[in-house]
């Protein structure tokens, strides 16, 4: 079921509040909570909801709305999509920055932010052209964590990180068949840590 920001906004509010207290919230306390002035407003996107079949009420009545059919993940969290990454080329921008709604309970950090693969170039990685990375963004990755990382003369990676012998960086790939790459520490910038990734099956 695809839901607007706004419409997930005002059905996460009604979800949190039902749980918590056991009946709907009144139109002035889902404008409040929302941040929306205009009943008029909410009252469009409530009949959106409905239309959509993940709310019901009934008319002339207060605090009549009712949860229909459960959004699986009702606390989606908008993770901006910073750009493309393809490896061995630098991270191209997006030239209008979007969001999109990712589940709360995959999102550590709200520091997180995605990035769309862009050919095949990552296909040693087990990653799709249209794939889309959940990265964190964190400058000190654990010892086995997949990076994204800027590496000097060898352009953008997708590798596992781990610490070598004389303080040396060895970037391993998904492919067995592939050799580590050892890089001095200096020579490597990482611009996060991938903790998901999305991909829609054509």
């Amino acid at each position: 079921m695809y839901l607007t920001k706004r419409q997930r906004d005002i059905y996460n509010c009604i979800y949190r509040f039902i749980k918590k207290n056991g009946y709907a919230p009144s139109l002035e306390e889902i404008c409040s909570r929302v941040g929306v002035s205009s009943l008029a407003t909410i009252h469009k996107h409530l009949k959106n909801l409905e239309q959509k079949g993940v709310i019901s009420r009934k008319w002339n009545k207060g605090r009549s709305i009712e949860i229909n059919a459960p959004v699986l993940y009702p606390d989606a969290v908008e993770l901006p999509l910073l750009g493309e990454i393809s490896a061995g080329k630098q991270i191209e921008p997006t030239e209008h920055t979007r969001t999109i709604g990712i589940p709360q309970e995959i999102v550590s950090s709200e520091e997180s932010f995605l990035l769309r693969v862009k050919g095949d170039s990552l296909k040693d990685e087990y990653l799709r052209d249209g794939d889309y990375l959940i990265i964190e963004r964190r400058a000190v990755p654990e010892p086995g964590e997949m990076v994204v990382a800027f590496v000097e003369n060898q352009g953008t990676v997708v590798r596992r990180f781990f610490r070598g012998e004389d303080d040396n960086i060895r970037l391993e790939s998904e492919n067995p068949k592939k050799k580590p790459v050892f890089v001095p520490e200096e020579s490597l910038r990482i611009r996060g840590v991938i903790i998901g990734v999305l991909r829609r099956y054509k």
